[in-house]
């Protein structure tokens, strides 16, 4: 599959994406790019793992809860890529959006009140991006 993306126009071809967003688009191997994304997140999965666990530790809810999520966010993108493989997009992107959510509530934990750090813990959390926006993203 291909992207060529150049001012407003984007044009879709079946060889190479485009993740160039100057004026001159630039072709890109799409399986070696997956590869490139596996190989980077099966490292920073690596260096999580290999710096221990603190969820068994005394630390607090805003050490724990950031490398749960981040564990889920690697689960997924382990998902979405071998999907990518035999163009299976439809799939792959069906995951973004957990992936997504996943990664907000991180970000929260990390950067959100100690409200939403409890309504995470509990699970009662529901990301409304009006109200977490100006406390959590500095919007």
């Amino acid at each position: 599959m291909v992207l060529l993306r150049s001012g407003t126009e984007i044009i879709f071809s079946l060889e190479v994406i485009v993740v160039s967003l100057d004026s001159t688009p630039t072709p890109v191997n799409v399986k070696k790019e997956i590869d490139r994304a596996t190989e980077f997140g099966q490292r920073l999965e690596d260096l999580m793992v290999n710096k221990g666990s603190v969820t068994k530790g005394e630390a607090g809810d805003r050490d724990k809860l950031p490398l749960a999520h981040w564990s889920l966010a690697f689960d997924y993108n382990k998902c979405i890529l071998p999907l990518m493989r035999p163009k299976f997009y439809s799939g792959a992107f069906a995951l973004l959006r957990p992936l997504v959510e996943v990664e907000v509530r991180a970000h929260v934990v990390l950067m959100g009140s100690g409200d939403d750090v409890s309504e995470i813990k509990n699970d009662t959390y529901r990301a409304i991006f009006k109200k977490i926006s100006p406390r959590a993203f500095g919007a």
